[in-house]
């Protein structure tokens, strides 16, 4: 699963770069060059990140893009840490 750290985004090219994964709560490389490559980025996607990056406290270019909060952002927000 693609879980983009803040530098990963890359507004000026469009582009998602895939640097690392996430599997079963834990970091991993991606296992081939094409699981590798860059994402485009849709524009509208690119002005949600950006307005979420700019109201998130975590935003700093090591920090995961959707980090979970309850964990100070140390780790990723889960679809199954999400709060109901």
């Amino acid at each position: 699963m693609l879980r983009p750290a803040v530098a990963d985004v890359d507004f000026a090219d469009q582009l998602i770069h895939v640097r690392r994964t996430w599997v079963h709560s834990h970091v991993g490389e991606p296992k081939t060059r094409t699981s590798k490559a860059p994402v485009p980025l849709h524009h509208l996607l690119a002005k949600s990140m950006k307005k979420w990056r700019a109201e998130s406290p975590f935003s700093q270019l090591d920090n995961w893009v959707f980090p979970n909060f309850r964990l100070k952002g140390k780790t990723i927000r889960c679809a199954n840490m999400l709060p109901i």
